[in-house]
């Protein structure tokens, strides 16, 4: 079900983000255009936090593929 995990930032950070998305959702393809570069900059790269990206596939939007 689920890809490679995308695993950056601080591995010794207090607070470790975990994003699941899919490349069929709209939802979470609006989050890697709008936000994602801006997060990644300032508080990834910043060293404020770790990051793990987990793709799942969903067979169509807002279903999982089982």
């Amino acid at each position: 079900m689920y890809s490679k995990i995308l695993a950056i930032g601080n591995k010794e950070a207090k607070v470790t983000v975990k994003v699941f998305s899919s490349l069929t959702c709209p939802h979470c393809a609006s989050f890697h255009k709008k936000i994602f570069e801006n997060f990644l900059i300032t508080l990834i790269f910043g060293h404020f936090l770790g990051f793990w990206g987990i793709k799942i596939f969903l067979k169509k939007f807002g279903t999982r593929k089982n």
